[in-house]
């Protein structure tokens, strides 16, 4: 087992099994004094009890989720009560260290509530090979929960044009300029090949075989990089369906005010929406009771979707139960739950909405439920996931 020594010698134990090491420092050295400008003082940013708070150093690829990586410092407050879902470093029952948000089980042990996360952000060690590519466009996106990379404030999307004889040797030359924090890869692609580039690892996927892209796979997860990230044979990673399915909203039916679109087939209900190089359209039939279908279109082809059949429990309701609380719990969005429906809970009036789902994007199943005054009056079921041929 490892020791990790903080001040005064107090020995803390790290967590072996999972590959993770933390390492506990007291307090703060004295900033050093500027000799010109305003001195900008870490400590006056960053810690209100001086006298309790701690550095910890992350090792492991364990935290991904909540936005810490190997070689982070967390900043940790003992003097703080932790409030909601905030994060918090606390005991196990083995006597080991760690991470995780706030719960019943954190908030018997908590040791501390993480106040900051200090971390690198940049991708590439040496940029200066951004002047050797052919950089076709620059986009620059703010970061939204969507996105789940909160230790970031911006994405930014450098698009570049390779040439089929230099595709492979730009890629080994990526490989070693990549940072090995924070799961970083580069990846891009023509009709055939896509290179997939990680920290001194490089791909060359056969896009009409699955399996390429499945070890692709296997090792990025092996080294940290989230699966919501990493490109997959729909060639449409779960982070970008994510953030485009939280777009869709007000452009479909959970806005009353969205321009419906052709009907496809006789007496369906049609809603699209484009995005780039993707497109959504949702059809369905009925009132009362209704049946309907959700297709993601990647480059034109199906890449993603869903099919949903919802129905009253109660002769008494009608349609006009979905302007009181359908429309508005889908409006307000998805919280943490997948983006297929609305949030795990709304209140609206005499109204309850909820909803469940199991599995992730790639492959899930759901139900919707709508109470009114405790009483259930309106259930869905859907499921879906990736499409392949």
């Amino acid at each position: 087992m490892d020791k990790l020594e903080g001040e005064g010698g107090q020995a803390y134990s790290a967590s072996q099994h999972t590959g993770t090491s933390v390492a506990v420092h007291a307090g703060f050295p004295n900033p050093a004094a500027e000799r010109s400008g305003i001195p900008l003082s870490l400590d006056k940013l960053l810690v209100r009890h001086p006298s309790s708070t701690y550095f910890f150093r992350i090792r492991g690829h364990n935290w991904h989720r909540y936005g810490v990586f190997d070689g982070d410092i967390a900043i940790i407050d003992r003097a703080l009560v932790p409030q909601g879902r905030e994060l918090v470093v606390w005991w196990q029952d083995s006597g080991e260290f760690a991470l995780s948000q706030l719960d019943h089980t954190t908030r018997q042990n908590t040791w501390g509530t993480v106040t900051a996360i200090i971390h690198p952000c940049n991708q590439l060690e040496d940029k200066g090979i951004l002047k050797e590519l052919n950089i076709v466009s620059i986009r620059a996106e703010k970061v939204t929960d969507s996105h789940q990379t909160p230790w970031l404030s911006q994405w930014t999307l450098h698009t570049i044009a390779v040439g089929e004889d230099q595709a492979s040797h730009l890629a080994k030359k990526l490989s070693k300029l990549l940072d090995a924090r924070h799961g970083w890869y580069i990846d891009y692609r023509n009709s055939l090949y896509h290179y997939v580039i990680f920290k001194d690892k490089v791909f060359k996927l056969d896009r009409s075989k699955k399996r390429d892209y499945e070890r692709m796979i296997a090792y990025g997860l092996s080294v940290g990089v989230p699966n919501y990230q990493l490109p997959n044979f729909a060639d449409l990673p779960i982070d970008v369906l994510d953030a485009f399915l939280r777009a869709t909203r007000t452009h479909a039916y959970a806005n009353e005010n969205a321009e419906r679109a052709p009907s496809l087939r006789p007496k369906s209900k049609d809603y699209h929406f484009d995005q780039g190089d993707l497109g959504y359209h949702d059809t369905y039939f009925g009132g009362t009771k209704f049946i309907g279908e959700e297709i993601v279109y990647k480059n034109g082809g199906p890449a993603w979707g869903m099919n949903y059949y919802g129905f009253t429990l109660d002769d008494a309701i009608n349609e006009s139960l979905y302007d009181a609380i359908l429309r508005p719990a889908l409006m307000a969005g998805s919280g943490n739950t997948i983006p297929v429906r609305g949030p795990e809970t709304f209140v609206q009036g005499d109204y309850k909405y909820t909803f469940s789902a199991s599995g992730t994007l790639a492959n899930f199943t759901g139900v919707e439920e709508i109470f009114k005054k405790n009483r259930i009056v309106c259930r869905l079921y859907c499921h879906g996931g990736f499409i392949e041929s």
